[in-house]
Parts: structure tokens; sequence; C-alpha cells
């Protein structure tokens, strides 16, 4: 299990995160999840038909202290019609941009224990900060820090028989972010930056840690903006001098005063939420979400059948309406209530 997910990690630092999609498949057993895993190298959607799942599900016990598995019938999640958490992450250069900037990741996984099958999620989106030397570098540099310290602190515990307490650790991960792109800009003499927002699904617990612009947007019976825009604009928002739609073609807008390696320390924006009749979760930079409205977004992921389709739809949306700025979208599928475990 470590073995893979450090192989997961290695690739990342040689691959665009848009083809980073490990299934949860190859990391959990006995795993049936609402869509194909999307191919880690075509991008192609990939499955095991139900028939060939049926048959493994008939294989005998290995002994005295495992089980076969029960065949797929009603009981099945997938075939009641419930969710189970499943996830895309996409990545698009735009329209206008050069480079792109912007890194995105999604990773689903499920720890069967004697107890419950706990669902984890780690999703993460790093968009590099426009105008300044080496973005792209210190956004890939923030997203695998934090990838690499929730696998260390957190993911290796839980397959065992331990249950950290989650937020302190995703906290803790955005700051190693930060220290990692600062030491990293200070060395090179580079005033290099990013934003990180980082998610995890963990049971029925959803946390945030959060620095930057880009947002975490919560859906199911609306939309919910669990992240602050830590700009100028998004400052005189929240003290009422600004409306968003006065916000929308402000000379300030993109003026961070608070990101990722631009000091030596930064406050982490952290929240959890209770998973209860919420049905999505969208990681995205502002390349979306400053062209895309977020009755659009809602819209968009609600009506297509897969986290993959409706990322690149809300990839080709941004791009139909300008694709200003570099894409990045995670779309997350989050389990029925009651079932954070399959």
């Amino acid at each position: 299990m470590m073995a893979a997910w450090r192989d997961v990690l290695a690739r990342f630092h040689g691959e665009s995160a848009d083809k980073l999609m490990a299934g949860a498949l190859a990391l959990a057993p006995a795993v049936v999840k609402a869509e194909p895993p999307i191919g880690v190298q075509s991008g192609t959607e990939q499955g095991v038909p139900v028939a060939a799942t049926a048959s493994l599900a008939q294989t005998a016990a290995l002994d005295d202290t495992t089980r076969p598995l029960s065949p797929l019938g009603p009981q099945s999640a997938v075939l009641r019609g419930e969710r189970v958490l499943a996830a895309a992450a996409l990545r698009d250069i735009g329209r206008e941009r050069h480079e792109n900037q912007d890194h995105c990741f999604a990773q689903v996984l499920f720890c069967p224990s004697d107890q419950r099958n706990l669902a984890l999620g780690l999703f993460v989106v790093a968009d590099g900060m426009g105008g300044h030397h080496d973005g792209g570098y210190a956004s890939k540099l923030a997203l695998s820090t934090v990838v690499q310290t929730v696998l260390t602190e957190l993911i290796a515990p839980v397959l065992g028989a331990d249950r950290p307490t989650p937020q302190p650790i995703l906290q803790a991960a955005v700051q190693a972010a930060n220290a990692a792109v600062h030491e990293a800009g200070q060395q090179a003499g580079s005033d290099m930056g990013t934003t990180c927002t980082a998610a995890l699904v963990y049971g029925s617990e959803l946390i945030v840690a959060h620095v930057g612009d880009s947002r975490a947007l919560l859906i199911g019976g609306g939309v919910k903006q669990l992240t602050t825009d830590h700009t100028a604009v998004g400052r005189l928002i929240a003290i009422g001098a600004l409306t968003p739609e006065e916000a929308h073609d402000h000379p300030l807008r993109n003026q961070l005063y608070r990101s990722i390696g631009q000091q030596a320390s930064v406050a982490v924006e952290v929240t959890t939420t209770p998973l209860r009749d919420q049905t999505h979760l969208v990681l995205c930079s502002d390349g979306l979400w400053g062209l895309v409205s977020e009755a659009n977004i809602a819209d968009i992921v609600t009506e297509a059948p897969t986290p993959h389709m409706a990322a690149r739809h809300l990839i080709a949306q941004a791009n139909l309406v300008g694709g200003h700025d570099n894409i990045a979208a995670v779309v997350v599928t989050l389990p029925t209530t009651g079932e954070a475990r399959l």
C-alpha cells in the first residue's frame, strides 16, 4: 500500500496532474465505484465488468481467517443507486497563457476495518502566482509537499490501527508546503508563490485547509463557498465595502495578501464541515470560478454522469467564455448520507 502511494507521488513529478488519476481500485481491495477509474496514462475511462467482479466475489476463503466476498446484489451501494466517494482532477492551459502554472490532485481510497470501512479522499489545487518567477514550480512543489505530508502523517497510520485527528495534520501539510516553497525561493533568488487549497474527506467529515484565492465549493441544496479569497477585493467584500458584482472587474481582484511561499510562515485557514446531504465538492483555481458562476458550476457538476465528465465540462465552459487563465478543477462525488463506508 505504501509503495503504491509513493509510486503515485513519484509519477506526479514527471507527469501533468490531469494524467494523475490513480484509481482507488488499485489501492484498496474489493472496492466497487459508481464510475470506472480514469486511466493514469491515457485519461480514458477503464473498468472491470460487473460480471468479472461478481466472479471474484465467489472466490472461496483462503483460510479460516478470511471469508469470500458476497456477490453483488441489492445490498450493494452502487446498485441501490447511492453515491460512493469518487473524484477526478483535470487542468488546462486556457486560451491565452503560454505556460500552465496550475496543478491539481485527487486520490480516493477505502480502509476496511472490523468496525467500519473508512472512506478517505485527498484533493488539492495549487495555482502558481502569475507575474512571479517559477509559479508553475511553486504550485507543483506545494502540491507534492501536501500529498507527501498527508501520506506520512495520516494515511500510513490509518492503514494501521490508529485514527489520527485529521485537522491539524492537513493544516501542518499546507504549512509545510509554505516552508518548502519559501526555502526554494530563497535559494533560487525567486519571488515564487502559489495558492494552495487542500480538502480531505475523512469518513463523514470534510476538512479544508486553504491559503490564497483558489476555492472549495460544497454543492447540495445550493452552493456554499468554504474558503475565503485572500485578496484585497475579498477583504473589501468581507467588510461590506464592495459587492461580489462590483468585485468582478475590480483592478485589485487578483492582488493576494496571503499566499504560499511569500513569507517564512503563513496562517492557514481551516474549516471542518459534517457531510450530510451534500452531493459534490469542487476545488478550482480562479481560472474557473472567475469565468463560470457558482450556479453554473453546480448545474454542470450535478448533471454530469461522472466526476471526470463534470471536470471536462467545467474546463470547456471556462474556455468557451474566454479562457483567460489556466484552469484547474477537482470534482468529487460525496457519499450518500450514512454511506461513508461501502
